[in-house]
């Protein structure tokens, strides 16, 4: 948690509560919790310990919102959001690198499903014995190569072994 010093903001009216931010953004109080949790969202403490949000955690929740809608993980998010800093409106320069992130992610998803496509293509114009296993396989390998290449926690952990 962040208690931010008085000149961090002009006043408590820029800071929001708990059910305003998810009333803002959508969301539910509990799924606001669970961001928190996993460092996606990081509230201000007042004294008397109550959470509240910058106006600028709404952008956050809107990007984790598209990237959700996107069929990005929650560790894919965490990994696009790891350089975004609490405590302060996001600078131009932190969103090119959040949409960065996100573009490179989705052209991964792109070549997956295309290749994809390809093959059930030429399976569906050369089908034969084994034709459900071999399809099946194939979308298998596909996306459990794509989820190693643009998984952060799986690609990590694969640079660690072989180090």
């Amino acid at each position: 948690m962040t208690l931010l010093p008085p000149y961090a903001y002009s006043s408590d009216d820029a800071l929001l509560p708990i059910g305003e931010l998810a009333k803002a953004t959508g969301q539910s109080v509990s799924a606001l919790r669970f961001y928190e949790e996993k460092g996606l969202l990081e509230p201000v403490r007042t004294k008397g310990n109550q959470r509240r949000y910058l106006r600028a955690d709404i952008d956050r929740m809107k990007f984790i919102e598209i990237a959700q809608r996107l069929g990005m993980s929650l560790a894919q998010i965490q990994w696009m959001m790891r350089d975004m800093p609490h405590g302060r409106a996001l600078t131009p320069q932190d969103w090119d690198r959040a949409v960065q992130s996100l573009s490179s992610l989705i052209d991964a998803r792109i070549t997956t499903l295309q290749r994809t496509r390809d093959q059930l293509e030429r399976q569906l114009c050369n089908p034969g014995d084994g034709f459900e296993r071999s399809v099946m396989k194939q979308l298998d390998d596909n996306f459990t190569e794509e989820t190693k290449a643009t998984d952060p926690m799986l690609t990590r952990a694969a640079h660690n072994a072989s180090a």
